[in-house]
């Protein structure tokens, strides 16, 4: 009976031997299966009327959507209800790192290897998620590549650029003009012959709009493809860059980043740098902007939300939310359009797992964190010893188990988390990746 009231085997068989009493979590959850009110059970009162959940996990599939990257057409109403969900994120995002940081290691009490079963499964879904990559990841040597998708990096830091790099006959176009002024360089242009210089104290650059040749105190310098002015802004072959100046020059076509000098670790979600105003994230982001919030009530942040693309694992579309204090970008959240279903929010989370250890190496500690005493994740781990995901399912739809990875460059936290935002009656999975500066 218990089971079908909506608690999991593993719960009622400790309430049938009384080894533990019905607490207001699973209270709760009673009470959501039948629509009425705690209380009520509790027989504290004759009206059954249950309280209205809220807006955001009301029952209604299509509620919350706009925050995780669905239909948007910028009502007031969907406004309010994506800055609703973008702090339910947020929340779960900092509970998620406080029990991260206070979380024991809880493998069942027998020795199960707990962390190999894991790998084991999360090795067979990401082969099975891997067939897919060849659909989601365009080709970055076409000439069809969008000029929005490449990001460009100087010194570690994100260029807010009117005009974006471009790929052209297997060739990466920057523009010049704004790298080297960065890099120290002036710049001069003789509109007679159509000649770009560039100086610094060592070193004097040019080339003629048009040419394949460039020099380099006086050398001449062979260039893949020849110089040119795209509405307005000179771009040369990003080699040409490299050879001129001196500087370590990258161009990444899995993140579609290119970078100059000091090279940093991207991934394919957060492309921005630390310290960015508001006016220049906006300049670089090119996702369609959802809100913009100077004043969070939850947060006290500036908050500027976009709706957004991640050609990922087969998850294309998703919000990402930035947080400003003093002006200056210090946080970021990126939340996958997993349309609070399981299957898609636990694919989301370890094709991603996967996606930021390529770029950060392996995650810090055990990434299973459980909300619930020993007795109980043994019970779990023996119930379901032969089905993890369905373990997994069961425990997260308890609201007894989330998951959290967490990963670091020096320069940011990256922290991983899937978690059941709604109820055991109406499960709201989600998979959201938080970036925090570290100071």
């Amino acid at each position: 009976m218990m089971y079908l009231n909506g608690l999991t085997s593993p719960i009622q068989l400790y309430y049938e031997r009384d080894y533990r009493e019905l607490d207001l979590k699973n209270l709760n959850k009673l009470a959501d299966l039948y629509y009425v009110k705690a209380s009520y059970l509790l027989g504290r009162t004759d009206d059954p009327s249950p309280i209205s959940a809220g807006p955001l996990y009301a029952g209604d599939p299509s509620v919350g959507r706009a925050f995780l990257g669905g239909a948007i057409n910028n009502t007031e109403e969907e406004i309010e209800i994506a800055k609703a969900a973008a702090r339910a994120a947020v929340e779960a995002y900092r509970k998620g790192k406080q029990k991260a940081d206070s979380n024991i290691a809880n493998p069942p009490t027998d020795g199960e290897n707990y962390g190999d079963i894991i790998m084991k499964k999360s090795f067979a879904l990401l082969l099975t998620l891997l067939l897919t990559l060849t659909i989601y990841f365009p080709s970055t040597t076409s000439a069809e590549t969008p000029l929005k998708e490449i990001a460009l990096f100087i010194n570690g830091n994100r260029m807010a650029l009117d005009h974006k790099p471009l790929i052209e006959k297997n060739s990466t176009l920057v523009p010049f003009t704004p790298i080297l002024k960065e890099l120290g360089y002036s710049i001069s242009f003789d509109n007679s012959t159509k000649t770009v210089t560039a100086k610094n104290k060592q070193t004097e650059i040019k080339f003629t709009i048009g040419s394949k040749t460039g020099y380099v105190n006086g050398k001449k310098k062979a260039l893949s493809i020849a110089t040119k002015i795209i509405n307005g802004t000179t771009y040369v072959p990003v080699r040409f860059i490299s050879d001129a100046s001196n500087e370590k020059v990258t161009y990444d076509p899995d993140v579609y980043a290119v970078q100059v000098g000091k090279q940093i670790k991207i991934d394919h979600f957060f492309k921005m740098s630390w310290d960015m105003t508001p006016q220049q994230v906006k300049k670089a982001e090119t996702g369609k902007l959802l809100y913009e919030d100077k004043n969070d009530a939850a947060s006290q942040m500036h908050v500027i939300a976009y709706e957004t693309a991640f050609p990922l694992y087969g998850s294309t579309q998703g919000t990402i939310s930035y947080y400003f204090e003093n002006n200056k970008l210090v946080e970021s959240i990126v939340s996958f359009d997993d349309d609070g279903e399981f299957k898609s929010s636990y694919e989301n989370y370890i094709g991603t797992i996967f996606s930021l250890e390529e770029r950060y190496g392996k995650f810090t500690g055990n990434d299973m964190i459980w909300d619930t005493d020993q007795y109980a994740i043994d019970a779990y781990w023996s119930v379901y010893k032969n089905d993890f995901e369905r373990m997994v399912y069961m425990a997260m739809l308890s609201d007894e188990l989330s998951f959290f990875a967490a990963f670091s460059d020096g320069n940011k936290e990256v922290s991983l988390l899937m978690y059941n935002g709604g109820s055991f009656s109406y499960p709201e999975f989600s998979t959201i990746i938080g970036y925090s500066k570290i100071s």
